[in-house]
C-alpha cells in the first residue's frame, strides 16, 4: 500500500530532476554561443556539440520514459506500474547529475565549485563503480603477470 502512495512522488521529483537538466542543457548552449576557444565558438569543437546533442537526447528519453510511467499509473495504479516507476528512479538522477556536469564542463573553471564537488562526492555509486574497475583492472593484471610466466605448453602434432 505504501508504494501505491509514492508514484506520483517519484513521478513528480523526476520531472523537477528533468527541469533542472533542460536548465543546465539551456545554460550550456548559451555559453556555448559566446565562449570562444583557439579563434571558434565552443559548440563548434567537437566535444562540446556531442555533449549537446547527447544531453537533449537523453532528456528528450527521460521525459517520454516518465511520461510513460505517468500515463501507466494513471491507467492501471501505482502498484501495477512499479517497473516503470523504477526504471525512472534509477535513470533520472543519473541523467541529471550527467547534463549538470557535462553543463559545468562547459563554463571551464567557472563551473567548478562546491556543488560539482557535492554532485561527484554524493553519487553513492560512483566510488562503488571505481573501486570494482580498480578491483577489474588488479585482477586482469594479475592475470597478465600470471600468463607471462606459465610455460608455454606446445600443441601436440
Amino acid at each position: 500500500m505504501s508504494q501505491a502512495r509514492l508514484g506520483p512522488g517519484r513521478i513528480h521529483h523526476c520531472m523537477r530532476s528533468i527541469g533542472q537538466a533542460e536548465l543546465a542543457l539551456q545554460m550550456m548552449v548559451e555559453r556555448a554561443q559566446e565562449r570562444k576557444t583557439f579563434g571558434r565558438y565552443l559548440y563548434d569543437h567537437g566535444a562540446v556539440s556531442d555533449w549537446i546533442g547527447r544531453s537533449r537526447i537523453e532528456i528528450e528519453q527521460a521525459r517520454l520514459l516518465v511520461l510513460r510511467a505517468a500515463w501507466k499509473i494513471d491507467k492501471v495504479g501505482a502498484k501495477a506500474a512499479a517497473d516503470d516507476i523504477s526504471l525512472i528512479k534509477a535513470l533520472i538522477p543519473t541523467l541529471q547529475t550527467t547534463v549538470v556536469d557535462r553543463a559545468m564542463q562547459t563554463f571551464g573553471a567557472m563551473g567548478i565549485s562546491q556543488i560539482r564537488l557535492y554532485l561527484i562526492c554524493g553519487l553513492k555509486g560512483v566510488p562503488y563503480d571505481m573501486q570494482m574497475a580498480q578491483m577489474k583492472c588488479t585482477y586482469v593484471r594479475f592475470l597478465v603477470w600470471k600468463l607471462t610466466r606459465v610455460k608455454k605448453i606446445q600443441p601436440k602434432h
